[in-house]
């Protein structure tokens, strides 16, 4: 494969991803209040592409949450910050242009093991087209990872080492972590409609 076509075939892919829902990633210091997102990250949950990769409050980095959901999930966050955890939420946010989406939140925060400081790190996914009810969403909970978890964990390590040195390596994650979080998304939502039912 030439030079050219690798171009082409990463222009398609990085279209096929963003066409499906891959939103971006988050990292969080807790102690410090300060939340990292990636470019796509910021565009539809702070409302600014440009404000990615700057250090922004909790408050900054959620400005577009929908104002019924604002109150309840920061409260939540704001919980997982103490005692650390698995975080699972679907919750609306609302565009620049007006339109209301939903997002998957997974993540999880940990006290690093040589600072002592809670740190956070997850992807967020647009589930608008797949949601199976209009209620938002939130479990927060002790370590209890499947397989798929733990694959998201790893890739999400792996794609932050290689953020800025292979941007082509980093959409072959972006595409793993969207296929690992449909699948959680899809468990979760089985899960939910089985307990309303």
């Amino acid at each position: 494969m030439q030079s050219g076509e690798l171009g082409g075939s990463l222009d398609a892919l990085r279209t096929a991803l963003q066409a499906s829902g891959v939103v971006g990633t988050w990292a969080w210091i807790v102690s410090c209040d300060r939340v990292v997102l990636d470019e796509a990250a910021a565009a539809i949950i702070a409302g600014d592409a440009e404000l990615a990769n700057r250090e922004l409050t909790l408050d900054e980095a959620k400005a577009r949450r929908h104002p019924e959901d604002r109150g309840w999930v920061f409260d939540r966050l704001k919980r997982l910050g103490e005692t650390g955890g698995l975080l699972v939420a679907e919750y609306r946010v609302v565009t620049p242009t007006g339109q209301e989406r939903w997002i998957l939140d997974r993540g999880r925060v940990e006290r690093d093991p040589a600072t002592g400081v809670m740190r956070g790190h997850g992807m967020l996914i647009d589930v608008t087209e797949s949601r199976v009810t209009d209620r938002p969403y939130v479990a927060i909970g002790p370590e209890t990872a499947c397989a798929v978890e733990r694959a998201v964990e790893h890739c999400m390590a792996a794609r932050a080492l290689v953020m800025e040195e292979s941007p082509h390596l980093r959409l072959l994650l972006d595409m793993a972590l969207l296929d690992l979080g449909r699948q959680l998304g899809k468990a979760e939502g089985a899960r939910r409609h089985k307990t309303l039912n």
